[in-house]
Parts: structure tokens; C-alpha cells; sequence
């Protein structure tokens, strides 16, 4: 089962690609991983990404993802990202990107072109027809939406649903 990011990733990827007139925004991302988490658990009656889903006054929460992309914040999210510490990624040989341009002035960051190629086809579908469906709404109306959702109400910390 591949993790959060790696769907992040795709989806930005997506965002880029489709002609849908909307990209992706650093807040957004969460609330979209959460949809796509439910629809895949709906649909293949199995999880999308094995992250802990955390809940907050603002709606769904995923560390990882957050942390890679809280610094676009309301911004969208580019085609080339900054990664933090780009000797990590090189090392554990991970397929979360296309290429690398290192800076070498500052070691610490890179910038690197999204991609994720471990995702299975019905997968990758779910994230496309999540994304398509809710790229244009606003973030607050988003949050709102999932805040509305059952599982939101009931939930105390996390949405962590075994199968």
C-alpha cells in the first residue's frame, strides 16, 4: 500500500496535466487526500494510502503531505517543488519524482518535478475523478463539506477505518 504523499504527488501531477482550468493549493490537498481515501474505501472496499488521517477544527488532517506542501498555503502548488532534503530522496531511490536540479550552495533543498508511477489503475482513477469533481470549489466551502460528512462527526482524533 503506497503512502499519502506518493497520491499527493499524482495529484499535483494530474493538476498540472488536466484541463480542468484549476490547480491544486497547499490547504486543499488534504481535504481532496481525505475524499479519496472514503471514495476508494467505498468503491474498492480498501484504503488508498495507509497514513492516519487526523482530525482538526478545519476538517482532515495528513502530516506528511502537510508538511510537504503548508508552505504553498493558499498558493498552488508548482510543477517543480522544493524538496527539503533531496540526498534522502536520491538515497532511498523512491519514485516520487521525475528529475532532480540540485542546489549545491545550500545542500538542504532541490527542486524536482512530481511523479509517481506505483499507483494501480483504479487508483489513479478515484484520484481523477476526486480531483475533477472538487478542484473548483473553494477551501473553506471544502472543509465545510467534509466537516458536514458523518465520519467527521463521529470521529474523535483520527479516521482510521480497518478493514
Amino acid at each position: 500500500m503506497v503512502k499519502a504523499i506518493e497520491i499527493a504527488y499524482y495529484m499535483v501531477d494530474y493538476a498540472h496535466k488536466s484541463e480542468k482550468g484549476c490547480l491544486l493549493s497547499g490547504f486543499k490537498m488534504n481535504s481532496l487526500l481525505f475524499l479519496v481515501q472514503g471514495y476508494s474505501l467505498v468503491r474498492l472496499n480498501r484504503r488508498a494510502f495507509k497514513d492516519k488521517i487526523h482530525k482538526n477544527s478545519y476538517g482532515a488532517f495528513i502530516p506528511e503531505p502537510h508538511g510537504q506542501f503548508r508552505q504553498y498555503g493558499c498558493l498552488f502548488i508548482p510543477r517543480k517543488h522544493v524538496v527539503t532534503n533531496p540526498l534522502y530522496w536520491k538515497e532511498c531511490n523512491t519514485p516520487y519524482y521525475d528529475k532532480y536540479e540540485v542546489c549545491y550552495r545550500d545542500k538542504a533543498t532541490a527542486y524536482a518535478i512530481y511523479m509517481c508511477d506505483r499507483l494501480d489503475e483504479k487508483t489513479e482513477e478515484i484520484i481523477k475523478e476526486v480531483y475533477d469533481t472538487y478542484c473548483k470549489m473553494s477551501i473553506p466551502a471544502l472543509n465545510d463539506y467534509i466537516r458536514s460528512m458523518q465520519s467527521y462527526k463521529q470521529s474523535d482524533q483520527f479516521f482510521d477505518i480497518d478493514l
